[in-house]
């Protein structure tokens, strides 16, 4: 597949051909600048959407259908998965706090972060943090890449803030009033033992900085305190 993504209609909505080969941050620039280029040819509408061609894992997809919402008028209310199509508005709790209150109030920075950035909403990378750089948030830092630079989420002073990326490779790392070294060996939950698709989590429990894998239950520990 030569193009990174090819929209094609359907009986229910839009059918997306994602091409397997490039990275995803280039597919999602590409998505974006393919949406805001046809706004007015798709106008204001409710789509069903689908996507084949690249296997992507649920957060990869809701950062897909971000880039469609943020670049037209079109508001996704179905996903087709196969033959199975969900409803979104029936996420479970984890999933509807996550992205759908990200996908309303976030910074979303596409690409890898070379510098100092700060913000008020909570912040989406889809790139690694860089050495040397920092995101400083007052709300969540969600980043599909690695942290070798910063990461300050909770910037007011709210433990209840979390930071998610794919890897930790730094200890510049704060949540709230808490900066101290992130336990990992000592959770209180599972052992950390993760696949390599897995994220990892990183909050406040117990007065102190816990790592965890996404599934292991931190996450919707600390979504059920916000």
């Amino acid at each position: 597949m030569k193009d990174s993504c090819v929209i094609k209609s359907n009986k229910y909505g839009l059918s997306l051909m994602l091409n397997p080969d490039i990275s995803f941050e280039q597919l999602v620039t590409d998505v974006c600048r393919k949406f805001l280029n046809a706004k007015e040819f798709f106008g204001k509408a409710e789509l069903v959407v689908s996507m084949s061609g690249r296997e992507l894992s649920f957060e990869e997809e809701e950062v897909i259908i971000q880039a469609i919402e943020l670049n037209s008028d079109i508001k996704v209310k179905l996903i087709q998965d196969n033959s199975e199509i969900t409803e979104r508005t029936m996420l479970g709790k984890l999933e509807k706090f996550y992205f759908e209150k990200n996908n309303e109030n976030a910074k979303i920075i596409f690409g890898d972060v070379n510098k100092s950035i700060h913000s008020d909403l909570s912040v989406l990378v889809l790139g690694n943090i860089m050495e040397g750089a920092e995101v400083n948030s007052k709300g969540n830092i969600i980043v599909y890449g690695k942290i070798l630079g910063g990461a300050h989420a909770g910037a007011s002073g709210n433990d209840t803030q979390f930071i998610l990326c794919h890897a930790l490779e730094s200890d510049d790392i704060s949540i709230g009033n808490h900066a101290e070294e992130v336990a990992i060996e000592n959770s209180i939950f599972k052992r950390f033992k993760r696949a390599k698709a897995d994220g990892i989590i990183i909050g406040v429990w117990d007065n102190g900085l816990v790592a965890e894998p996404l599934g292991n239950g931190l996450l919707q520990e600390i979504v059920s305190k916000q």
